[in-house]
This record gives C-alpha cells, structure tokens and sequence, in this order.
C-alpha cells in the first residue's frame, strides 16, 4: 500500500527562530562602529550581550562590562562557534553533531544549494522553502526534526534580511560593505552553519551561532 504524504500545508514551528536570527543581527550591525577595527572579539560581545536578552537573564542594552554568568556562558559558546566555523567542514561538523542519515541529507540540501544561485534570492528562498516542505513530510520524529527545520529557518529568513537591506537606503550594513551593495553575496550559508556549531546549546545556542557565523563571514573575519 503506498504511504500516505503528509500535507504540506504545515508551517515550520522554529520559524520564530529565523526572526530572531534577523533580529540579532540587527543589534549588532547597529552598534557596530565603522571606524573601529572589528575584530572577532568584538562580534562575539555583542551577539552575546544580544543572546542575554533572549534568555531573560538581563537586557543586550547593558554594557558587557556588567559581567554576568548568562553573558560570560553565551560568550563561550559563540566563540567557540566562530573557531569551529574557521576550522572545521560542514561534514566534520555534522559528524560530530552525530546526526543520522536522513538528518544529514537535509541538512545538506540546506548547505548544497548552489552558490551560482547567491544573487537570485527569490529563487533561493523558494529552494529552501522546497527543502522545508520535504522536511515537514519526512518520516524522521518531532526530535530528529528540530535541527533540520532550524537550519532552514534561519537560512530562509537570512536571505530574505539581505533582500530587505538591499531595499533599504538606510541600511547600516552600508557602512561596512566596501563593495557594490545590491551585488554583495550575502553569506547565508556561514549563518546556517554557525546554527550547526551552536546546536549543542539548544536554540539560544543556535541562534547565537547563526549570528555569529554570518556577521563574521560577511565581515570577512572567517
């Protein structure tokens, strides 16, 4: 008997993940000083101070120099994102993550999308939105999903950010984008995979990882 698909008409629940993700990357862009020279250290403070504010153990308006447990962890964890980013491959890090089969294969359809594809963003989304329809009709369980669905959250609404920004005559990112800016390839593979370098922190982990990764690729840091 042929099995029955699952309807696609199902929304992916982690995508307040991706909202998030853009949100935090706003924090940072906005304090952000282009006449500093921006270091990793740097970027990880503010993505830090901004993943605090998600936890609800203080608010990312606060200096980091008001060090706090909540801060100092979130530090931790997000460098460590940034070196496994600078040092280890997309199948190190999902042999470490010790991900089955099918969760590899839609993680990679999430990092193998085609990098010819950078400057077509509708197009891309629509890729992505294709991988997260096949996520949700997949057979894999509630918690072998939420990575996967995570990753493609964040891919999705990152591309979509650089879209807005390219809309957008104000755009911080302006400052810091020493290239022509409508044609910039915003590196939305560095946030999905700095998401898979966070995953062992659960989501705030996550997200600290996605925006980490993808400021500093953008940054040329990594």
């Amino acid at each position: 008997m042929e099995k029955k698909v699952r309807s696609m008409a199902v929304m992916n629940p982690y995508d307040a993940i991706g909202k998030a993700h853009n949100k935090g990357l706003d924090y940072v862009v906005e304090n952000l000083n282009a006449q500093d020279d921006i270091k990793h250290e740097r970027i990880v403070e503010l993505v830090s101070q901004y993943m605090v504010s998600l936890t609800g153990k203080g608010t990312h308006d606060k200096d980091c120099a008001e060090m706090n447990e909540a801060f100092i962890n979130n530090y931790v964890s997000v460098g460590k994102a940034l070196n496994f980013l600078a040092t280890r491959s997309s199948a190190e890090l999902l042999k470490e993550g010790k991900f089955n089969e099918k969760q590899v294969a839609l993680i990679d359809a999430v990092l193998c999308v085609s990098e010819e594809r950078a400057l077509d963003r509708e197009g891309t989304i629509k890729i992505l939105q294709n991988i997260e329809e096949r996520m949700l009709a997949s057979d894999l369980s509630t918690k072998e999903l939420e990575v996967p669905l995570m990753l493609v959250s964040i891919a999705k609404y990152s591309v979509d950010y650089w879209m807005q920004q390219i809309k957008n005559d104000k755009s911080e990112w302006k400052n810091f984008i020493n290239e022509d800016f409508a044609k910039f390839k915003w590196p939305w593979k560095a946030d999905a995979m700095g998401a898979l370098t966070g995953a062992g922190g659960g989501v705030i982990g996550i997200i600290g990882g996605a925006v980490g990764g993808s400021i500093a690729k953008a940054l040329g840091l990594i």
